[in-house]
């Protein structure tokens, strides 16, 4: 790795530690933005406002508790409204899942997370930012997936009727088939004989073991249910078999490789072998025949609607996934409208907004997908089923302010830029960031035979120069001329050390010996020092101006997220509920309970 390259990698951790701290500022908050200033208030109610008439009174709450063994009642208010615990709940399970196994921990930065989501959330709506069609977009998006399984559960479900009499059409077509334990041996004669003594008594299956040259001899010769029609046998054989009883021994017979005698175990009709598949598969079948009629659920939907696919965006999406090329260009291009209303790709491939692009869909896939979701979500609205789904419309109510307190921010930043000023400031503050640490220029010549290391050494005694000696002996090819580049001194192995006490333009006089495991070989490896790159301050010419960039728009970023915090905590009032205190121990104890806190 060079040197520039080293640099540009720790620009890039910087840029994502930078990220990370935007993030906690905006979803889980600085604590003194409203944990503070609300714990104070609600510890002193002479200067908190009274919980609002619909609030549950705390008298009734103080011992009350949900299915869960959690805690129920108001735990908070926002300018009056107030948060129950299982609203508060819905959040931590449908926006921060990943924080909930963190017990007591979690409950003040969730807490966070809820407030600021809620109030950039009304302040978008009041801008109106949520009916710009690209934060439209994402929205429904997003929100639109929710409501499949409602609709499924109401409508779709309720008027499908699969009997075991349809399913049972959906099995393959059965034979009649009999079981065997078969005997090979080389000649007639001792066919003949083992077959007699089968008769008389000796258990055949020994008989087998003990004689038998076909490949089932170990399991005694068993070899499970064939058909009329199996092409192990000759059909004059497998009439045989056919015609025979359970119990009975086939007369002595040549095939291929020798003599054989076949005893038939049992029997089993087509019939039998037809219930058996479908008791098997009955559940697979009854799920493939939902799906078929719920994907003809949708179809139906979607033909009240008007889909347009933009098959050039969708192929060059495609074709640049394929070549691993940079997406940015392309993710505000529309991929589709439905109803007029356009979709990009970072809609479909981004819906979070957060740069996770979904890695092994086809786009293709996902168009589909989101067609589905919404034409599902308008039916679902149409019949004005979401008042009888509480919890999913609470689930949307939440996951909406999630998004629309990102697209807040976003908007809030839309005029951030970074000048020459910005840069050079950023540099000059970071200097110690961009540091090339000491390098050295080394070329290898690798081989896996000591014979041909001494040959290797032979040339270069005569002056051959490394270069091309690598060419000419080295097993790693690709490497021209040997040359690896400029390596940091303190990344090179362990097993190279002697490699930083070389001489520029000197060869390790005896090569390095490694023994690689997976391949079990030793590997020679010979060395040699090109040059020396001191450490030294790179110039700001020489920074990777992107990522200096994109530092400095994240900082930037990060003050637009303090300023907005600040003017919510100043212009809002939040009061915090005795029962805060024990749903954060309620939630420590079935954390605990779950071996769950990290």
């Amino acid at each position: 790795m060079t040197g520039a390259g080293f640099i540009k990698i720790r620009l890039s951790m910087r840029e994502a530690r930078l990220r990370k701290k935007i993030r906690r500022l905006l979803f889980f908050g600085a604590m003194s933005v409203f944990i503070a200033a609300g714990l104070s208030c609600s510890r002193q109610s002479s200067v908190g406002a009274p919980p609002p008439d619909n609030a549950t009174p705390l008298s009734a709450i103080e011992n009350g508790a949900d299915a869960a063994g959690y805690p129920s009642g108001t735990l908070f208010t926002i300018n009056g409204e107030p948060i129950s615990a299982g609203e508060f709940r819905a959040f931590m399970e449908t926006v921060s899942p990943e924080e909930v196994g963190s017990g007591r921990a979690a409950v003040p930065m969730l807490t966070d997370s809820f407030i600021n989501n809620r109030l950039m959330a009304v302040l978008a709506a009041k801008e109106g930012i949520d009916r710009h069609p690209s934060v439209r977009s994402r929205l429904e998006t997003r929100l639109d997936r929710l409501w499949n399984d409602a609709y499924w559960s109401e409508v779709v479900r309720p008027t499908i009727r699969v009997d075991d009499t349809e399913l049972m059409k959906r099995a393959p077509r059965m034979e009649d088939m009999v079981s065997l334990q078969q005997l090979i041996v080389g000649t007639r004669e001792e066919a003949e004989q083992l077959r007699a003594r089968a008769l008389k008594g000796e258990d055949f299956g020994e008989l087998i073991k003990a004689h038998s040259l076909g490949l089932t001899a170990k399991s005694g010769g068993m070899v499970g249910f064939v058909k009329k029609d199996s092409a192990m046998y000759e059909p004059a054989f497998l009439t045989t078999l056919f015609g025979m009883k359970t119990g009975e021994f086939t007369p002595v017979t040549k095939i291929g490789i020798g003599y054989t005698v076949a005893r038939v175990l049992g029997r089993k009709t087509a019939d039998q072998s037809r219930k058996e598949w479908f008791d098997g598969n009955r559940a697979r079948l009854r799920q493939e025949r939902e799906k078929e009629l719920w994907d003809k659920a949708k179809d139906r939907l979607l033909r009240k609607h008007k889909v347009v696919v933009n098959r050039s965006v969708v192929d060059a999406y495609m074709k640049a996934r394929e070549k691993n090329t940079p997406l940015t260009a392309m993710m505000g291009k529309t991929v589709l409208t439905i109803d007029g209303a356009p979709m990009t790709v970072a809609d479909l491939t981004d819906p979070s907004g957060l740069g996770v692009v979904h890695g092994s869909q086809t786009l293709d896939l996902i168009v589909r997908k989101r067609v589905d979701d919404y034409v599902v979500a308008r039916e679902v609205e149409s019949l004005h089923l979401k008042d009888k789904f509480p919890e999913v419309s609470l689930r949307e109510r939440l996951q909406r302010e999630n998004l629309l307190a990102r697209a807040y921010i976003d908007h809030q930043c839309r005029d951030l830029k970074v000048t020459p000023a910005d840069r050079k400031a950023f540099y000059e503050a970071n200097k110690g960031r961009f540091v090339q640490e000491r390098s050295l220029d080394v070329s290898l010549v690798e081989t896996r035979s000591r014979n041909r290391a001494d040959e290797i050494y032979k040339e270069l005694r005569n002056r051959v120069s490394f270069a091309d000696v690598a060419d000419r002996w080295s097993d790693n090819k690709k490497l021209k001329g040997g040359r690896l580049g400029f390596i940091p001194e303190d990344k090179i192995a362990p097993e190279f050390a002697s490699v930083r006490k070389l001489k520029v333009g000197e060869y390790a006089k005896t090569p390095i010996r490694l023994h690689a495991k997976s391949e079990n070989v030793d590997l020679y490896v010979i060395p040699m020092l090109n040059a020396v790159r001191e450490k030294r301050t790179l110039p700001l010419e020489e920074v990777d101006r992107a990522s200096i960039d994109k530092a400095v728009m994240a900082r930037k970023r990060e003050d637009v997220v303090s300023r907005i915090l600040k003017e919510l905590k100043r212009s809002n009032k939040v009061i915090f509920m005795p029962e805060y205190d024990r749903f954060a121990a309620s939630l420590e104890e079935h954390t605990k309970k779950q071996g769950g806190i990290r």
